[in-house]
């Protein structure tokens, strides 16, 4: 998917090199890197269930664009508790 662009005449996703592309995991080991993400954006099929799967995202998240399922979501974290 790396370099292609999808359209449906509303949005535009480019999944350009410079931006998307990185170290590639396993999947099994996907998890652990989103974990430590505080900011994603995944894209396609397999790594929309994978996040499903691991609760990173839900359902509302998704928009598909030209038949390809994108979220992004970000991690905020915890507020300390006053005393």
């Amino acid at each position: 998917m790396i370099g292609q662009t999808f359209s449906d005449g509303t949005l535009t996703l480019e999944v350009s090199e410079f931006f998307y592309k990185g170290e590639i995991v396993p999947l099994p080991d996907v998890g652990d890197v989103l974990e430590d993400a505080g900011i994603v954006n995944i894209v396609g099929k397999r790594s929309i269930a994978h996040a499903l799967e691991r609760g990173f995202i839900s359902e509302d998240n998704i928009i598909v664009i030209d038949g390809v399922p994108h979220a992004q979501a970000v991690a905020v974290p915890a507020s300390p508790q006053a005393p």
